[in-house]
């Protein structure tokens, strides 16, 4: 967390994944909210969390527990990232596919999940309007990339 700008530090944010636009080299950064929760009744025992332990003590679906940020190719990682939206996740299906939902109150919505294209790529959707692009995205770690 020491590593980012200190407007994104603090309030419970802890880096969740990180991810290289493998369109244009963007960096994608995505960071989770730990809840103020320590009874045991109130984590998630069911489906997703079982199947992604570090969900548990996490809300899996709400208002702004996760946050996505994302640095253009060449910008400093350490500096304001171009684009920072909150979100939550959004859990369908019998397999319990994890969608990430980020938004904010000008009309932009990016999107992206365990949904992917037909190489396995997953795939970051971003609206702007009526303007929509799609990128393929791969993981990557956050050190390796603020040199």
């Amino acid at each position: 967390m020491n590593s980012l700008h200190s407007s994104l530090r603090g309030n419970g944010w802890i880096p969740f994944c990180c991810y290289e636009d493998l369109d244009n080299g963007s960096i994608v950064r995505v960071d989770i909210r730990a809840r103020e929760v320590t009874k045991k009744e109130n984590y998630h025992l069911e489906g997703p969390a079982l199947q992604y332990p570090q969900l548990q003590p996490f809300k899996v679906k709400g208002d702004e527990e996760f946050r996505i940020s994302i640095y253009p190719r060449g910008s400093k990682l350490s500096e304001k990232p171009q684009t920072s939206l909150n979100g939550f996740v959004e859990i369908s299906g019998s397999a319990n596919m994890m969608n990430y939902v980020f938004k904010d109150s000008k009309g932009m919505e990016i999107t992206f999940g365990d949904t992917s294209y037909e190489d396995d790529m997953p795939v970051l959707n971003i609206k702007k309007g009526k303007e929509e692009a799609s990128h393929k995205i791969a993981p990557c770690y956050w050190l390796d990339r603020i040199k």
